[in-house]
Protein backbone atom coordinates (compact mmCIF):
# COMPACT_ATOMS: atom_id res chain seq x y z
CA UNK A 1 0.00 0.00 0.00
CA UNK A 2 1.29 3.96 -0.10
CA UNK A 3 1.91 5.66 2.71
CA UNK A 4 -1.32 7.38 2.35
CA UNK A 5 -3.29 4.12 2.97
CA UNK A 6 -1.58 3.24 6.35
CA UNK A 7 -0.31 4.72 9.21
CA UNK A 8 3.83 4.13 9.71
CA UNK A 9 5.06 2.49 13.15
CA UNK A 10 4.63 4.70 15.29
CA UNK A 11 3.64 7.58 13.86
CA UNK A 12 0.78 9.58 13.22
CA UNK A 13 -2.47 8.29 11.44
CA UNK A 14 -3.35 9.07 8.14
CA UNK A 15 -6.15 12.10 7.35
CA UNK A 16 -9.27 11.06 8.05
CA UNK A 17 -8.12 7.81 10.51
CA UNK A 18 -8.67 7.38 14.14
CA UNK A 19 -5.46 6.75 16.23
CA UNK A 20 -4.50 3.41 17.21
CA UNK A 21 -7.06 1.77 19.58
CA UNK A 22 -9.79 4.26 18.52
CA UNK A 23 -12.60 3.30 16.42
CA UNK A 24 -13.46 6.09 13.77
CA UNK A 25 -16.22 7.96 13.32
CA UNK A 26 -18.70 7.94 10.10
CA UNK A 27 -16.55 11.41 8.97
CA UNK A 28 -13.15 10.25 9.65
CA UNK A 29 -14.10 6.67 7.28
CA UNK A 30 -15.75 9.07 4.58
CA UNK A 31 -12.83 11.42 4.52
CA UNK A 32 -10.39 7.83 3.90
CA UNK A 33 -12.72 7.10 1.25
CA UNK A 34 -12.46 9.78 -0.45
CA UNK A 35 -8.35 10.29 -0.63
CA UNK A 36 -7.19 9.29 -4.12
CA UNK A 37 -5.12 6.54 -2.98
CA UNK A 38 -7.30 4.42 -0.40
CA UNK A 39 -8.02 0.64 -0.60
CA UNK A 40 -11.92 1.24 -0.39
CA UNK A 41 -11.72 3.89 -3.18
CA UNK A 42 -9.71 1.98 -5.18
CA UNK A 43 -11.60 -1.26 -4.85
CA UNK A 44 -14.85 0.94 -5.72
CA UNK A 45 -13.31 2.32 -9.51
CA UNK A 46 -11.81 -1.17 -9.90
CA UNK A 47 -15.36 -2.89 -9.51
CA UNK A 48 -16.71 0.07 -11.87
CA UNK A 49 -14.02 -0.77 -14.76
CA UNK A 50 -14.74 -4.84 -14.27
CA UNK A 51 -18.42 -3.80 -14.95
CA UNK A 52 -17.56 -1.68 -18.23
CA UNK A 53 -15.19 -4.54 -19.13
CA UNK A 54 -17.75 -7.51 -18.43
CA UNK A 55 -20.69 -5.64 -19.64
CA UNK A 56 -19.26 -5.16 -23.22
CA UNK A 57 -18.31 -8.59 -23.30
CA UNK A 58 -21.42 -10.30 -21.98
CA UNK A 59 -23.40 -7.70 -24.16
CA UNK A 60 -21.46 -8.34 -27.29
CA UNK A 61 -22.18 -12.31 -26.51
CA UNK A 62 -25.75 -11.26 -26.36
CA UNK A 63 -25.77 -9.75 -29.45
CA UNK A 64 -24.08 -12.24 -31.34
CA UNK A 65 -26.47 -14.81 -30.16
CA UNK A 66 -29.33 -12.55 -31.65
CA UNK A 67 -28.18 -12.31 -34.93
CA UNK A 68 -26.09 -15.72 -35.59
CA UNK A 69 -28.13 -17.91 -33.46
CA UNK A 70 -26.43 -21.17 -31.29
CA UNK A 71 -24.49 -22.15 -33.95
CA UNK A 72 -22.77 -18.30 -34.76
CA UNK A 73 -21.94 -17.95 -31.04
CA UNK A 74 -20.26 -21.29 -30.89
CA UNK A 75 -17.77 -20.09 -33.69
CA UNK A 76 -17.68 -16.92 -31.48
CA UNK A 77 -17.03 -18.47 -28.25
CA UNK A 78 -13.81 -20.54 -29.99
CA UNK A 79 -12.33 -16.85 -30.49
CA UNK A 80 -13.08 -15.72 -27.22
CA UNK A 81 -11.65 -18.89 -25.77
CA UNK A 82 -8.70 -18.19 -27.74
CA UNK A 83 -8.21 -14.47 -26.40
CA UNK A 84 -8.95 -15.82 -22.66
CA UNK A 85 -5.67 -18.11 -23.00
CA UNK A 86 -3.67 -15.16 -24.37
CA UNK A 87 -4.78 -12.99 -21.93
CA UNK A 88 -3.55 -15.67 -19.30
CA UNK A 89 -0.28 -16.05 -21.19
CA UNK A 90 0.72 -12.62 -20.86
CA UNK A 91 -0.36 -11.93 -17.49
CA UNK A 92 1.82 -15.03 -16.46
CA UNK A 93 4.75 -13.94 -18.34
CA UNK A 94 4.15 -9.74 -18.01
CA UNK A 95 1.53 -8.61 -15.64
CA UNK A 96 1.68 -10.48 -12.94
CA UNK A 97 5.25 -10.50 -12.38
CA UNK A 98 5.55 -6.90 -12.82
CA UNK A 99 2.57 -6.54 -9.92
CA UNK A 100 4.84 -9.19 -7.71
CA UNK A 101 7.87 -6.81 -7.75
CA UNK A 102 5.79 -3.94 -7.62
CA UNK A 103 7.59 -2.15 -10.82
CA UNK A 104 4.84 0.42 -11.52
CA UNK A 105 5.61 1.78 -8.49
CA UNK A 106 9.67 1.83 -8.36
CA UNK A 107 9.73 2.73 -12.18
CA UNK A 108 10.21 6.42 -11.84
CA UNK A 109 11.78 7.48 -15.56
CA UNK A 110 9.10 5.17 -17.29
CA UNK A 111 12.03 2.06 -18.48
CA UNK A 112 10.04 -0.66 -17.07
CA UNK A 113 6.51 -0.03 -18.71
CA UNK A 114 8.23 0.93 -21.69
CA UNK A 115 9.81 -2.37 -21.53
CA UNK A 116 6.90 -4.17 -20.42
CA UNK A 117 4.79 -2.99 -23.46
CA UNK A 118 7.92 -3.73 -25.92
CA UNK A 119 7.32 -7.41 -24.17
CA UNK A 120 3.42 -7.63 -25.09
CA UNK A 121 3.91 -6.05 -28.76
CA UNK A 122 6.68 -8.47 -29.49
CA UNK A 123 4.54 -11.31 -27.63
CA UNK A 124 1.56 -10.20 -29.53
CA UNK A 125 3.13 -9.99 -32.75
CA UNK A 126 4.12 -14.05 -32.95
CA UNK A 127 0.51 -15.00 -31.39
CA UNK A 128 -0.89 -13.32 -34.04
CA UNK A 129 1.26 -15.00 -36.78
CA UNK A 130 0.03 -18.14 -34.81
CA UNK A 131 -3.55 -17.26 -34.76
CA UNK A 132 -3.25 -16.70 -38.31
CA UNK A 133 -2.04 -20.32 -39.16
CA UNK A 134 -4.01 -22.28 -37.34
CA UNK A 135 -7.15 -20.88 -38.71
CA UNK A 136 -6.33 -21.02 -42.60
CA UNK A 137 -6.56 -25.13 -42.50
CA UNK A 138 -9.99 -24.75 -40.86
CA UNK A 139 -11.30 -22.60 -42.96
CA UNK A 140 -9.95 -25.05 -46.12
CA UNK A 141 -10.97 -28.24 -44.54
CA UNK A 142 -14.63 -27.70 -42.93
CA UNK A 143 -14.67 -25.68 -39.76
CA UNK A 144 -15.36 -22.33 -42.12
CA UNK A 145 -17.52 -20.09 -39.30
CA UNK A 146 -14.51 -20.97 -36.41
CA UNK A 147 -11.55 -20.61 -38.97
CA UNK A 148 -13.17 -17.21 -40.02
CA UNK A 149 -14.03 -16.10 -36.63
CA UNK A 150 -9.95 -16.91 -35.85
CA UNK A 151 -8.59 -15.15 -39.03
CA UNK A 152 -10.71 -11.95 -38.13
CA UNK A 153 -9.11 -12.02 -34.48
CA UNK A 154 -5.70 -12.34 -35.64
CA UNK A 155 -4.42 -9.07 -36.93
CA UNK A 156 -6.00 -7.72 -33.37
CA UNK A 157 -3.92 -9.23 -31.18
CA UNK A 158 -0.82 -7.10 -30.70
CA UNK A 159 -3.79 -4.42 -29.72
CA UNK A 160 -6.07 -6.53 -27.33
CA UNK A 161 -2.79 -7.57 -25.53
CA UNK A 162 -1.57 -3.33 -25.46
CA UNK A 163 -4.68 -2.36 -24.20
CA UNK A 164 -4.88 -5.22 -21.32
CA UNK A 165 -1.58 -3.96 -20.45
CA UNK A 166 -2.53 -0.26 -19.93
CA UNK A 167 -5.58 -1.67 -17.87
CA UNK A 168 -3.23 -3.93 -15.67
CA UNK A 169 -0.41 -0.85 -15.25
CA UNK A 170 -3.12 1.47 -13.93
CA UNK A 171 -3.87 -1.04 -11.34
CA UNK A 172 -0.16 -1.46 -10.50
CA UNK A 173 0.34 2.24 -10.16
CA UNK A 174 -3.01 1.93 -7.98
CA UNK A 175 -4.76 4.38 -10.45
CA UNK A 176 -7.53 2.43 -11.07
CA UNK A 177 -9.20 5.28 -12.21
CA UNK A 178 -7.11 5.67 -15.66
CA UNK A 179 -8.02 1.72 -16.23
CA UNK A 180 -11.70 2.80 -16.08
CA UNK A 181 -11.15 5.81 -18.74
CA UNK A 182 -9.08 3.65 -20.92
CA UNK A 183 -11.70 0.80 -20.95
CA UNK A 184 -14.78 3.54 -21.46
CA UNK A 185 -12.70 4.88 -24.72
CA UNK A 186 -12.61 1.08 -25.76
CA UNK A 187 -15.61 0.59 -24.95
CA UNK A 188 -17.08 3.54 -26.91
CA UNK A 189 -15.59 2.55 -30.27
CA UNK A 190 -16.44 -1.13 -29.70
CA UNK A 191 -20.12 -0.09 -29.58
CA UNK A 192 -20.48 2.19 -32.23
CA UNK A 193 -18.25 0.15 -35.06
CA UNK A 194 -20.49 -3.20 -33.75
CA UNK A 195 -23.49 -0.94 -34.35
CA UNK A 196 -22.51 0.67 -37.51
CA UNK A 197 -21.50 -3.31 -39.16
CA UNK A 198 -24.86 -4.40 -38.07
CA UNK A 199 -26.86 -1.77 -39.67
CA UNK A 200 -24.59 -1.76 -42.73
CA UNK A 201 -26.26 -5.33 -42.83
CA UNK A 202 -23.71 -7.70 -41.63
CA UNK A 203 -24.98 -10.88 -39.82
CA UNK A 204 -21.45 -13.13 -39.04
CA UNK A 205 -19.93 -13.72 -35.69
CA UNK A 206 -16.80 -11.46 -37.16
CA UNK A 207 -18.52 -8.31 -36.59
CA UNK A 208 -18.34 -8.60 -32.72
CA UNK A 209 -14.71 -9.52 -33.52
CA UNK A 210 -14.07 -6.40 -35.21
CA UNK A 211 -15.21 -4.24 -33.25
CA UNK A 212 -13.84 -5.71 -30.39
CA UNK A 213 -10.46 -4.92 -32.56
CA UNK A 214 -11.40 -1.52 -33.06
CA UNK A 215 -11.96 -0.68 -29.49
CA UNK A 216 -8.70 -2.26 -28.41
CA UNK A 217 -6.99 0.42 -31.22
CA UNK A 218 -8.06 3.20 -29.58
CA UNK A 219 -6.95 1.68 -25.84
CA UNK A 220 -4.09 0.76 -26.65
CA UNK A 221 -2.96 3.89 -28.87
CA UNK A 222 -4.60 6.20 -25.63
CA UNK A 223 -3.34 4.59 -23.25
CA UNK A 224 0.42 5.36 -24.62
CA UNK A 225 -0.57 8.99 -23.87
CA UNK A 226 -2.16 8.65 -20.72
CA UNK A 227 1.42 6.98 -18.98
CA UNK A 228 3.77 8.90 -21.15
CA UNK A 229 5.42 6.20 -22.73
CA UNK A 230 7.18 6.16 -26.51
CA UNK A 231 6.42 3.00 -27.87
CA UNK A 232 9.82 0.76 -28.73
CA UNK A 233 10.53 -3.22 -29.10
CA UNK A 234 13.93 -3.11 -27.25
CA UNK A 235 14.09 -4.28 -24.02
CA UNK A 236 10.80 -6.50 -23.66
CA UNK A 237 12.91 -9.91 -24.47
CA UNK A 238 15.50 -8.87 -21.70
CA UNK A 239 12.57 -8.18 -18.98
CA UNK A 240 11.11 -11.44 -19.43
CA UNK A 241 14.50 -13.36 -19.62
CA UNK A 242 15.25 -11.98 -16.03
CA UNK A 243 11.74 -13.01 -14.74
CA UNK A 244 11.44 -16.01 -15.95
CA UNK A 245 12.25 -17.92 -13.12
CA UNK A 246 9.55 -17.31 -11.64
CA UNK A 247 7.33 -16.35 -14.83
CA UNK A 248 7.79 -19.71 -16.12
CA UNK A 249 6.02 -21.50 -13.84
CA UNK A 250 3.12 -18.80 -13.89
CA UNK A 251 2.95 -18.88 -17.34
CA UNK A 252 2.86 -23.03 -17.17
CA UNK A 253 0.06 -22.64 -14.19
CA UNK A 254 -1.71 -20.49 -16.48
CA UNK A 255 -1.72 -22.53 -19.01
CA UNK A 256 -2.81 -25.87 -17.30
CA UNK A 257 -5.30 -23.46 -15.28
CA UNK A 258 -6.84 -22.19 -18.65
CA UNK A 259 -7.29 -26.00 -19.59
CA UNK A 260 -8.68 -26.80 -16.63
CA UNK A 261 -11.28 -23.77 -17.09
CA UNK A 262 -11.38 -22.64 -20.28
CA UNK A 263 -11.18 -25.03 -22.39
CA UNK A 264 -14.50 -26.80 -22.22
CA UNK A 265 -15.43 -25.95 -25.97
CA UNK A 266 -12.05 -27.34 -27.45
CA UNK A 267 -13.19 -30.89 -24.78
CA UNK A 268 -16.87 -30.77 -25.56
CA UNK A 269 -17.28 -29.55 -28.70
CA UNK A 270 -16.85 -32.93 -30.80
CA UNK A 271 -19.60 -34.20 -28.17
CA UNK A 272 -22.29 -31.63 -28.24
CA UNK A 273 -21.74 -29.85 -31.70
CA UNK A 274 -22.22 -26.19 -32.49
CA UNK A 275 -25.40 -25.52 -30.93
CA UNK A 276 -23.97 -27.52 -28.07
CA UNK A 277 -21.66 -24.93 -27.58
CA UNK A 278 -23.68 -22.12 -28.45
CA UNK A 279 -26.06 -23.17 -25.08
CA UNK A 280 -23.08 -23.51 -22.79
CA UNK A 281 -21.45 -20.52 -24.04
CA UNK A 282 -25.04 -18.63 -22.91
CA UNK A 283 -25.07 -21.30 -19.83
CA UNK A 284 -21.81 -19.97 -18.77
CA UNK A 285 -22.25 -16.09 -19.72
CA UNK A 286 -25.24 -15.70 -17.03
CA UNK A 287 -23.13 -16.72 -14.38
CA UNK A 288 -19.62 -15.47 -15.26
CA UNK A 289 -20.67 -12.73 -17.04
CA UNK A 290 -21.61 -10.53 -13.33
CA UNK A 291 -19.31 -12.76 -11.52
CA UNK A 292 -16.43 -11.55 -13.31
CA UNK A 293 -17.10 -8.43 -13.18
CA UNK A 294 -16.49 -8.79 -9.34
CA UNK A 295 -13.69 -11.52 -9.82
CA UNK A 296 -11.69 -9.66 -11.61
CA UNK A 297 -12.35 -6.79 -10.03
CA UNK A 298 -10.47 -9.13 -7.07
CA UNK A 299 -7.66 -10.28 -8.96
CA UNK A 300 -6.98 -6.61 -10.30
CA UNK A 301 -6.45 -4.94 -7.20
CA UNK A 302 -5.89 -7.90 -5.19
CA UNK A 303 -2.47 -8.93 -6.60
CA UNK A 304 -0.85 -5.50 -6.08
CA UNK A 305 -2.41 -5.01 -3.03
CA UNK A 306 -1.42 -8.39 -1.70
CA UNK A 307 1.90 -8.30 -2.99
CA UNK A 308 2.59 -4.45 -1.04
CA UNK A 309 1.03 -5.93 2.14
CA UNK A 310 3.31 -9.09 1.96
CA UNK A 311 6.05 -6.63 1.24
CA UNK A 312 5.61 -4.57 4.03
CA UNK A 313 3.95 -6.91 6.45
CA UNK A 314 4.15 -10.14 6.11
CA UNK A 315 2.05 -12.89 6.45
CA UNK A 316 -0.25 -11.46 8.84
CA UNK A 317 -0.70 -8.47 6.01
CA UNK A 318 -1.08 -11.19 3.02
CA UNK A 319 -3.56 -12.91 5.22
CA UNK A 320 -5.42 -9.94 5.85
CA UNK A 321 -5.96 -8.95 2.44
CA UNK A 322 -6.82 -12.23 0.80
CA UNK A 323 -9.18 -12.82 3.64
CA UNK A 324 -11.32 -10.04 2.54
CA UNK A 325 -10.61 -10.85 -1.23
CA UNK A 326 -12.17 -14.63 -0.67
CA UNK A 327 -15.54 -13.53 1.20
CA UNK A 328 -15.86 -10.57 -1.30
CA UNK A 329 -15.71 -13.17 -4.38
CA UNK A 330 -17.59 -15.97 -2.32
CA UNK A 331 -20.38 -13.62 -1.61
CA UNK A 332 -20.50 -11.85 -5.32
CA UNK A 333 -20.66 -15.40 -6.98
CA UNK A 334 -22.79 -17.17 -4.44
CA UNK A 335 -25.61 -13.86 -4.86
CA UNK A 336 -25.24 -14.35 -8.86
CA UNK A 337 -26.05 -18.40 -8.72
CA UNK A 338 -28.86 -17.54 -6.37
CA UNK A 339 -30.84 -15.21 -9.17
CA UNK A 340 -29.58 -18.21 -12.00
CA UNK A 341 -31.19 -20.83 -9.30
CA UNK A 342 -34.42 -18.86 -9.48
CA UNK A 343 -34.93 -17.59 -12.51
CA UNK A 344 -32.59 -19.11 -15.44
CA UNK A 345 -35.29 -19.87 -17.45
CA UNK A 346 -36.70 -16.67 -17.69
CA UNK A 347 -32.96 -15.04 -18.14
CA UNK A 348 -32.11 -17.38 -21.49
CA UNK A 349 -35.84 -16.89 -23.10
CA UNK A 350 -35.41 -13.02 -22.32
CA UNK A 351 -31.28 -12.41 -23.26
CA UNK A 352 -30.83 -14.42 -25.72
CA UNK A 353 -33.84 -16.63 -26.88
CA UNK A 354 -36.11 -19.19 -26.60
CA UNK A 355 -33.67 -21.66 -28.25
CA UNK A 356 -31.67 -21.34 -25.52
CA UNK A 357 -34.19 -22.24 -22.51
CA UNK A 358 -33.13 -26.35 -22.71
CA UNK A 359 -29.74 -24.98 -21.49
CA UNK A 360 -31.33 -24.07 -17.99
CA UNK A 361 -30.67 -26.75 -15.99
CA UNK A 362 -26.99 -26.43 -17.29
CA UNK A 363 -26.59 -23.25 -15.95
CA UNK A 364 -27.75 -24.17 -12.54
CA UNK A 365 -24.55 -26.55 -12.94
CA UNK A 366 -22.15 -24.27 -13.55
CA UNK A 367 -23.37 -21.82 -11.21
CA UNK A 368 -22.64 -24.46 -8.71
CA UNK A 369 -18.79 -24.99 -10.25
CA UNK A 370 -18.04 -21.17 -9.89
CA UNK A 371 -19.12 -20.91 -6.30
CA UNK A 372 -16.84 -23.63 -5.42
CA UNK A 373 -13.93 -21.99 -7.65
CA UNK A 374 -14.58 -18.64 -5.56
CA UNK A 375 -13.54 -20.29 -2.20
CA UNK A 376 -9.82 -20.65 -3.84
CA UNK A 377 -9.38 -16.76 -4.75
CA UNK A 378 -7.50 -15.70 -1.86
CA UNK A 379 -5.70 -19.05 -2.44
CA UNK A 380 -4.02 -18.20 -5.34
CA UNK A 381 -3.13 -14.79 -4.26
CA UNK A 382 -1.54 -16.18 -1.45
CA UNK A 383 0.66 -18.38 -3.68
CA UNK A 384 1.86 -15.66 -6.28
CA UNK A 385 2.57 -13.11 -3.98
CA UNK A 386 4.78 -15.77 -2.33
CA UNK A 387 6.31 -16.27 -5.29
CA UNK A 388 4.79 -20.22 -5.01
CA UNK A 389 4.48 -20.47 -8.71
CA UNK A 390 6.07 -23.97 -8.98
CA UNK A 391 3.36 -24.99 -6.99
CA UNK A 392 0.49 -23.08 -9.14
CA UNK A 393 1.60 -25.05 -12.32
CA UNK A 394 1.14 -28.31 -10.28
CA UNK A 395 -2.18 -27.50 -9.25
CA UNK A 396 -3.22 -26.49 -13.09
CA UNK A 397 -1.71 -29.54 -14.35
CA UNK A 398 -3.66 -31.69 -11.84
CA UNK A 399 -6.40 -29.24 -12.55
CA UNK A 400 -6.43 -29.68 -16.38
CA UNK A 401 -5.87 -33.61 -16.24
CA UNK A 402 -9.07 -33.88 -14.49
CA UNK A 403 -10.89 -31.00 -16.45
CA UNK A 404 -10.10 -33.67 -19.48
CA UNK A 405 -11.21 -36.50 -18.75
CA UNK A 406 -14.81 -35.05 -16.69
CA UNK A 407 -15.42 -33.23 -19.33
CA UNK A 408 -14.84 -35.36 -22.72
CA UNK A 409 -16.25 -38.21 -21.04
CA UNK A 410 -19.55 -36.13 -19.44
CA UNK A 411 -20.01 -34.36 -22.42
CA UNK A 412 -20.41 -37.61 -24.39
CA UNK A 413 -22.69 -39.25 -21.76
CA UNK A 414 -24.67 -36.58 -20.62
CA UNK A 415 -24.14 -34.05 -23.47
CA UNK A 416 -23.94 -30.09 -22.33
CA UNK A 417 -25.26 -31.17 -18.54
CA UNK A 418 -22.15 -33.59 -18.94
CA UNK A 419 -19.90 -30.54 -19.67
CA UNK A 420 -21.51 -28.55 -16.63
CA UNK A 421 -20.58 -31.27 -13.91
CA UNK A 422 -17.31 -31.74 -15.48
CA UNK A 423 -16.49 -28.44 -14.69
CA UNK A 424 -17.93 -28.92 -10.94
CA UNK A 425 -15.50 -31.86 -10.73
CA UNK A 426 -12.57 -30.01 -11.50
CA UNK A 427 -13.31 -26.68 -9.58
CA UNK A 428 -13.38 -29.17 -6.43
CA UNK A 429 -10.16 -30.83 -7.41
CA UNK A 430 -8.93 -27.77 -7.62
CA UNK A 431 -10.09 -25.95 -4.20
CA UNK A 432 -8.79 -28.97 -2.75
CA UNK A 433 -5.35 -29.01 -4.31
CA UNK A 434 -5.08 -24.85 -3.54
CA UNK A 435 -6.07 -25.51 0.54
CA UNK A 436 -3.75 -28.14 0.46
CA UNK A 437 -0.58 -25.84 -1.09
CA UNK A 438 -1.59 -22.94 1.19
CA UNK A 439 -0.86 -25.06 4.41
CA UNK A 440 2.27 -25.80 2.95
CA UNK A 441 3.11 -22.06 2.74
CA UNK A 442 1.97 -21.28 5.68
CA UNK A 443 4.64 -23.57 7.47
CA UNK A 444 7.25 -21.17 5.80
CA UNK A 445 6.28 -18.31 5.51
CA UNK A 446 3.80 -18.27 8.86
CA UNK A 447 6.64 -16.12 10.51
CA UNK A 448 7.61 -13.94 7.62
CA UNK A 449 7.56 -10.08 9.15
CA UNK A 450 8.49 -8.55 6.14
CA UNK A 451 9.25 -9.63 2.99
CA UNK A 452 12.75 -8.39 1.36
CA UNK A 453 13.66 -7.09 -2.02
Amino acid sequence: MTGSDVATPGGAAPDGAAPDGAVPDAAGRFARFREPGSAPRRALITTIDQCFASASNFAVGVVVARISGPAGLGAYSVAYTLWLAMAAGHRAVITDPMSIENDAMRDDEGKRLQAGLAAELTFGAAIAVLVAAISLPLVVYGARPVGIALLTLAPFVPFLLAQDYWRWVGFMQARPDRSLLNDALFNGFQVTTLALLILSGIRSPSVAIVAWGVGAVAGAIYGLRQFSVVPRLRGGVAMVGSRWPMSKWLLASGAAGWGGNQAYPLLAGPAVGDAGLGGLRAAQSLISGPSLVLLQAGGSIGLPEASRAFEKDGWVGLQRVTRWVTIAGVASVGSVAVVVLLGGHTLLDRIYSHDFVKFTQTANIIALAWVIQAFGLGTILTLKATRQSRRLFQIGVVSFVVAALAIVTFSYLWGPDGTAWGLVVQSTVTLLALLWAQRHAAREFADVKGAAR
